[in-house]
């Protein structure tokens, strides 16, 4: 196969970078396409800046999938290997043997048929050219983002932009009624419960006005029988037994005075 293009075909590996979390270390692993090769470098948290690379060339692409694979299943063979460093489907193999001197990256470890990445270790000088490499591409790409080296909740993308230049109408008819603040919510609903609580207390208050205005009737009002059922009953018990009483002594009504004779002298 003589028109294989690696970047055409391997352009989706072209910087991804993935952390792998394996046992107790951490790794990092960063991809990249050339003109002639894919390129993979590895390194280890915690392991005073040693980094590893490895590499496959048109040859090993092809002696893995067969030379006379047509080029568009080799750019899905490439974009699985790119879904396994995105989704993380990787293992560092042989790290603890030599220390790491024979390691190997496994792209989709648990397939089929996984892709095995052999990985040496690169010089104190070729690694700190890399990382400066690597460092000068991310301030490059920071650029974009106003020299800052994470994107900022502040800037202003383009979706936003059209938000904001959106007519308010627009927004209201937008926004669901099941998605309005509940804030909001209780505010709507805020002057029918005011007004029916308002309802409510002048009620009561119609009643107690009307209990007072009777308390005063009865008191000023002489008492009827209704009112006090036992009060006639009783005024006529009174009146009976304070009428006076033919002949009644005058100290004690309720008793006869007493006949006195008249005393009479031998004289008379």
């Amino acid at each position: 196969m003589t028109d294989f293009d690696m970047i055409s075909e391997f352009g989706t590996l072209d910087e991804l970078i993935q952390v792998i979390y394996q046992g107790a270390n951490k790794f990092v692993v960063l991809s990249s396409v050339a003109d002639d090769a894919w390129s993979v470098y590895l390194t280890l948290a915690n392991s005073e800046g040693r980094w590893w690379t490895g590499r496959w060339t048109e040859k090993d692409v092809l002696d893995f999938v067969g030379h006379k694979t047509p080029a568009r299943l080799i750019e899905q063979f490439a974009q699985n290997l790119a879904e396994s460093v995105t989704k993380g489907e990787l293992h560092v193999g042989n790290w603890n043997s030599n220390n790491g001197a024979d390691m190997n990256l496994t792209l989709g470890p648990t397939s089929k048929k996984p892709v095995h990445v052999p990985l040496k270790e690169m010089t104190p000088v070729e690694a700190a050219k890399y990382a400066t490499k690597t460092f000068i591409l991310i301030a490059s790409y920071a650029q974009e983002r106003k020299c800052r080296l994470y994107p900022s909740p502040y800037d202003a993308t383009s979706s936003s932009s059209n938000v904001v230049n959106k007519p308010i109408s627009d927004h209201i008819q937008d926004i669901p009624k099941s998605a309005a603040p509940a804030k909001a919510r209780e505010v709507e609903t805020t002057p029918a419960e005011s007004s029916s609580r308002g309802k409510v207390a002048e009620d009561e208050i119609k009643k107690l006005k009307a209990e007072l205005a009777r308390e005063k009737r009865k008191a000023r009002d002489e008492p009827t029988k209704e009112d006090y059922p036992l009060l006639k009953s009783q005024a006529k018990t009174s009146v009976s037994t304070t009428r006076k009483v033919k002949g009644a002594s005058l100290a004690n009504p309720n008793k006869k005075a007493r006949k006195y004779q008249a005393l009479e002298f031998e004289d008379d």
